[in-house]
């Protein structure tokens, strides 16, 4: 949820930038994605233990890390996607910001929004090098013990669970193809109208 939040932020404020800041902020934030996770392990070992802060508040701190550029690559598609007409239309009509938010700008970033919830998901599923370097055996995360169980010995239980996992993450992968297709089919036919529109109102004008 933290990815999501910051990505979609980031996202918006990449968007709304001018060029030169516009390519700084998306350097940025893709930036932790090419960085090995284990160099950004030790360093929030070290903020934690120099500050004190809780390895679990740590933890989710290193996740978002994680997450957030793959949930901002997604986000800023879907806002550059976006149909400006439709939020003048609303506002020309009366509605309030509220009102156009929900029923007008969520709409057409939801697809956007599953998927980018989905991809940070799989990745902070997929990512036991975090949970090793900051949190102990007795507080240990599925990944962890799943990692743990395949170097140390065979736990059927584990073994079941990081299956599940696989299971789980494979759905939300497939849901989120199919929500792009959908979206890609929608948006096409969308263009196929307008474009039919246009060349008939084209038409009708040049007989007269």
């Amino acid at each position: 949820m933290t990815a999501l939040l910051v990505g979609t932020l980031a996202a918006y404020i990449n968007i709304r930038a001018t060029w030169p800041w516009r390519l700084l902020s998306a350097g940025l934030m893709i930036l932790p994605a090419a960085v090995p996770t284990v160099v950004y392990a030790l360093g929030l070992v070290l903020f934690s233990s120099r500050l004190g802060v809780d390895n679990r508040l740590t933890l989710i701190m290193g996740h978002a890390m994680v997450s957030s550029p793959f949930a901002f690559l997604v986000m800023r598609i879907g806002l550059a996607e976006l149909r400006p007409d439709f939020l003048e239309n609303a506002r020309m009509l009366g509605a309030s910001a509220s009102l156009t938010f929900f029923h007008v700008l969520l709409p057409q970033l939801m697809p956007f929004l599953f998927v980018a919830a989905s991809l940070a998901m799989s990745m902070s599923f997929a990512e036991p090098v975090l949970a090793i370097f900051l949190l102990s055996d007795s507080s240990a995360t599925l990944p962890q013990k799943s990692f743990q169980g395949l170097r140390f010995g065979f736990d059927p239980l584990i073994m079941t669970s990081a299956s599940l996992i696989v299971v789980l993450l494979l759905l939300l992968t497939t849901l989120s193809l199919l929500v792009l297709i959908r979206k890609a089919r929608l948006a096409q036919k969308q263009i196929f109208v307008s474009a039919k529109r246009t060349s008939r109102s084209t038409f009708f004008w040049k007989k007269i």
